[in-house]
C-alpha cells in the first residue's frame, strides 16, 4: 500500500487492514506504530531453493494484483506464466531460473521451469504469510 495513504489512516482502520491480511497490528499503540508493523509484516521475504537456485521472494509480491489476476486466469499463455513468475521473483531471479533450466545445447527444459514455478507458488515459506 502507498505509504502516504497509509499515513492518512487512523489506528482503527489500520487494525482492520492488518486483520484483513491475516495478522494483528494491535501491538502498536499509535497509527504510526501500527503502520510500521504492517510494513514490516508485508516486507518479509521467503528464501526458496529450487532447481539449484536460491530465490528470495518478498511475500507481498504474491498479493500484487497483477500476480493474483494472472493466478486466477484459467488459461494462461506461456508468456503470461513467465510474466507472473517474473513479477513474483524479480527479473534477476527469473533469469537465473531460466539459466538453470538451460541445457548445454541451449535447450530450455520447460518441465524444469514448470517445476520451479509450481514449487515457488506452493512453497510453505510463502504460504505462512
Amino acid at each position: 500500500m502507498n505509504k502516504e495513504h497509509m499515513a492518512r489512516m487512523g489506528a482503527d482502520e489500520l487494525d482492520r487492514y492488518a486483520r484483513s491480511m491475516g495478522f494483528s497490528a494491535k501491538a502498536g499503540k499509535t497509527a504510526e506504530e501500527k503502520a510500521r508493523i504492517i510494513e514490516r509484516k508485508r516486507g518479509r521475504a521467503a528464501k526458496i531453493s529450487v532447481i539449484g537456485v536460491e530465490v528470495e521472494v518478498p511475500v507481498k509480491r504474491l498479493h500484487d494484483k497483477r500476480v493474483t489476476d494472472l493466478l486466477a486466469k484459467r488459461e494462461k499463455t506461456d508468456e503470461e506464466t513467465a510474466e507472473m513468475i517474473r513479477l513474483i521473483v524479480g527479473d534477476e531471479a527469473w533469469d537465473e531460473l531460466v539459466k538453470a533450466a538451460t541445457e548445454e545445447d541451449d535447450t530450455v527444459d520447460n518441465d524444469a521451469l514448470g517445476f520451479a514455478i509450481a514449487s515457488i507458488i506452493t512453497s510453505r515459506e510463502l504460504k505462512n504469510y
